[in-house]
């Protein structure tokens, strides 16, 4: 399962913000915890790493992934989109168009 966003700020950075049933219909909840590993060309969420970084906020309703930092706003550079990509035990974050 694949679904295209919109890179969005906060606070000058860029903003990885996921919500909803894509979560929840994908197998994650609210509370679980992931890592990320940040490459050239992808972020990797893993929920399996024993060394979680991060927890998914809101209600078991509406899970929200909510990522920002400098770290974002430089993986992201122009591009205006990036798709998520939910694979079992980790979704993967590549750039979209600039």
């Amino acid at each position: 399962m694949e679904k295209l966003y919109k890179v969005c700020t906060n606070k000058g950075n860029k903003r990885i913000w996921i919500e909803g049933k894509i979560l929840i219909n994908a197998g994650f909840t609210n509370g679980m915890t992931f890592s990320k590993s940040i490459g050239d060309d992808e972020i990797i969420l893993s929920f399996t790493d024993d060394n979680p970084q991060h927890k998914i906020a809101g209600t078991q309703q509406r899970p929200i992934i909510d990522l920002c930092g400098k770290y974002l706003t430089a993986f992201f550079g122009n591009s205006t989109q990036y798709k998520a990509a939910f694979n079992g035990q980790t979704i993967t974050i590549t750039k979209g168009s600039e």
